[in-house]
């Protein structure tokens, strides 16, 4: 148990250390990035995938996308998806095992394709740029899909996935602390803050930390230590939930506590075991602790401007807020498209300039859900359609095991699509882990033997 626990330890100081070098010089964060890669496909190929080696490094990878891409450490800007890929497709090809093509995700990529023929651009460069920027997230979506799809992990091989996510969220949890300014230097508005997200959008670090919050509350509920000790996993779940409200971008920490709630109500109910109940109760008072002192704290800090935004409250009193912040206007110019293009669409990558023709401020979309629609017509309503209910199936098809963590990658997934569209890796990778199939650790067997 101690080697464990020093061993988790001496990880997340290595990831501190790491995160720090790579605010200081880029090349640190473009050497780590590629040596994760590199080593990550070798140990893959030479391995087989025999311990499902694809799946910690593809976790690890979308994990360290965003410090990547803060410190200037990207091979390329989507390379978090391309990454995914990679690390999955190789897994794929070179493990010894039988494959299963699930025919829905083969569907799913046909019908993204028909809206690749109406593209309408002054440049090769530009429409190559746009196109595989819209095209990247669905297709790590896929490949994350066809990789987990029924197969079969224990809990604690799942939880070693969390584990991987959670030590390059660390490192961003590190790096904001360095590449923020003083609070007091802060003046506080009501809007999202960049300074406060290390100088990247706001949006994304939400998305990331919010991420980091569910992985701490989920650990510390199901008694599964990240750190090795419960008391630094309750600290590292108020850190993330100081750095994630300090963004004032609520996108990551609603998704997080929403994720977190559900999947514990669906724990309590297929276990049907009362002590459970009781140790979730009990749980939940001190996690409401933490994060009772993490929201005063930040509140405080903020001047109160924190209690104001999450209340969508607006500074001109005679004026109301959107409180979509823009999204509802890209959401309906999106359906407006759909009503035009009903068919193939206005094409794949082609909202932003539908948006700019029209003089619609708001440029790039901020939902997956209606760009599909708007950019795919009635193609893009089947592949949302498939989108949408596949989860569902899963759940009802899944056993007792895997509904808990069904519920918690689909919430994940799913509303960082409705808020953040696909701009990070995140989503579809954790789409695709709705699909995997959870059987009792060893651990798990014993203790119920012994009770």
């Amino acid at each position: 148990m101690f080697e464990k626990q020093a061993h988790n330890i001496f990880f997340f100081i290595a990831h501190a250390v790491l995160a720090y070098l790579s605010v200081q010089s880029s090349t640190v964060g473009l050497v780590w990035g590629t040596a994760i890669l590199g080593i990550g496909v070798i140990h893959i190929i030479r391995s087989g995938n025999e311990n499902n080696e694809a799946a910690y490094y593809a976790a690890y990878w979308m994990g360290l996308e965003i410090v990547l891409r803060m410190n200037g450490g990207s091979l390329s800007y989507e390379s978090g998806k391309y990454g995914i890929i990679i690390f999955l497709l190789c897994g794929l090809i070179f493990e010894h095992r039988a494959f299963r093509l699930p025919r829905k995700f083969l569907l799913f990529f046909l019908l993204l394709l028909p809206a690749t023929t109406v593209v309408e651009f002054e440049s090769f460069g530009e429409a190559r740029k746009d196109m595989l920027f819209n095209i990247s997230g669905p297709l790590s979506l896929i490949f994350s899909a066809l990789y987990f799809y029924r197969r079969t992990f224990t809990k604690e091989q799942v939880n070693k996935i969390l584990y991987f996510i959670l030590l390059p969220v660390f490192s961003l949890g590190i790096v904001l602390f360095f590449k923020t300014p003083e609070i007091a230097e802060i003046e506080f508005t009501l809007n999202s803050s960049a300074k406060l997200s290390g100088g990247f959008g706001a949006n994304q670090v939400s998305t990331i930390l919010g991420l980091g919050i569910f992985i701490m509350g989920f650990a510390i509920f199901l008694k599964f230590q990240i750190t090795g000790y419960r008391l630094l996993d309750i600290a590292l779940f108020a850190y993330f939930s100081f750095r994630g409200l300090l963004t004032f971008s609520r996108g990551g920490v609603v998704t997080a506590i929403v994720a977190l709630a559900l999947s514990l109500i669906v724990y309590a109910i297929v276990s049907n075991d009362g002590r459970l109940v009781r140790q979730i109760i009990v749980t939940s008072f001190f996690i409401g602790i933490a994060g009772f002192f993490a929201w005063d704290y930040t509140n405080n800090v903020t001047g109160g401007f924190l209690q104001k935004r999450y209340a969508n409250e607006s500074s001109n009193p005679f004026k109301k807020r959107d409180i979509t912040t823009g999204r509802l206007t890209i959401i309906l110019s999106e359906l407006k498209a759909f009503q035009e293009y009903p068919v193939l669409g206005a094409g794949l990558g082609m909202g932003k300039k539908y948006r700019e023709e029209r003089n619609i401020h708001f440029r790039a979309s901020h939902t997956e859900f209606s760009r599909l629609l708007a950019e795919h017509g009635l193609y893009g309503l089947m592949a949302l359609l498939i989108l949408l209910f596949s989860p569902v199936a899963h759940y009802f098809w899944s056993n007792e095991q895997s509904k808990p963590y069904v519920v918690a990658f689909a919430v994940l997934g799913l509303m960082t699509m409705l808020h953040a569209a696909m701009r990070l890796s995140m989503p579809g990778f954790m789409y695709g882990l709705i699909f995997i199939s959870v059987i009792p650790s060893k651990d798990d067997s014993v203790h119920r033997e012994q009770t």
